[in-house]
């Protein structure tokens, strides 16, 4: 748990120790949707860590125009951490976005943004660091359907722990009946949550990739899901959130 780099030397040693056939350099946009590059470890160097990876910005939502779309990527050796899911070995590295035109790190980078939104604290004498500990959930459904066309909206959403699925003749399966009641998902054990298994499988999967899991349980909704993670500072925490959501999506996909 924690770093498994803490250098860019230190970066290709773990990765000639584990293989690494490819580098998948990673960002956030504004939205929080993380995005990536990959790269043959072969075609990665040191002076990449400093100098950058150039990339399209007006590619992105909400960044640069077209005539202002060349950025680069500044790889973060310290963030580093092997990709759990890929078939070849893969090390997964998170990116600061730089401004070339302004000669900046750029003020639509949530990196850039935390660490900007530091320097001002400790500017005003406020915090010299500052901690966070998001209480991640989510909801794990068997279908989702939705719809936004001219002459209909509309989407639904199926998981076999809703209510509505009691009278649901299975065809594959018996519907057992075991099932938490509306707003009474809170902590019920097995069979009626119905996800230890694969909930657990997330939690292990997160530590693999280097946070310090806490707890994980069964939430009010049915299909609603919690895994309790260690706080860290701030950069840290963010870096957490994203690994978290792409385990959970990636082990429920």
């Amino acid at each position: 748990m924690g770093k498994f780099v803490n250098s860019v030397e230190e970066f290709f040693t773990f990765s000639k120790e584990n293989d690494v056939q490819f580098v998948d350099f990673r960002f956030t946009d504004i939205k929080g949707t993380w995005h990536h590059v990959t790269y043959r470890y072969s075609a990665v160097n040191a002076g990449q860590f400093e100098g950058g990876l150039p990339f399209d910005g007006s590619s992105i939502d909400a960044w640069q125009p077209i005539n202002k779309s060349d950025m680069l990527l500044i790889p973060d050796a310290d963030s580093a951490f092997m990709d759990p899911f890929t078939a070849d070995p893969t090390i997964i590295v998170f990116c600061d976005v730089y401004d070339i035109y302004k000669k900046q790190a750029y003020e639509r980078c949530p990196r850039s943004i935390a660490k900007a939104a530091l320097k001002h604290a400790e500017s005003l004498g406020i915090a010299d660091a500052a901690y966070f500990g998001p209480e991640n959930e989510f909801f794990m459904f068997d279908s989702v359907t939705f719809v936004d066309n001219i002459n209909e909206a509309g989407y639904k959403i199926d998981t076999e722990e809703g209510g509505w699925n009691s009278n649901n003749a299975y065809p594959d399966n018996y519907n057992t009946g075991h099932r938490p009641g509306t707003k009474g998902g809170y902590f019920p054990v097995a069979p009626t949550d119905s996800a230890v298994d694969i909930r657990a499988e997330m939690m292990q999967v997160l530590e693999q990739v280097g946070l310090e899991v806490i707890l994980g349980h069964h939430e009010v909704a049915q299909g609603q899901h919690e895994i309790g993670i260690v706080f860290s500072d701030i950069i840290g925490a963010a870096d957490n959130v994203q690994k978290y959501k792409y385990v959970v999506k990636m082990v429920a996909h």
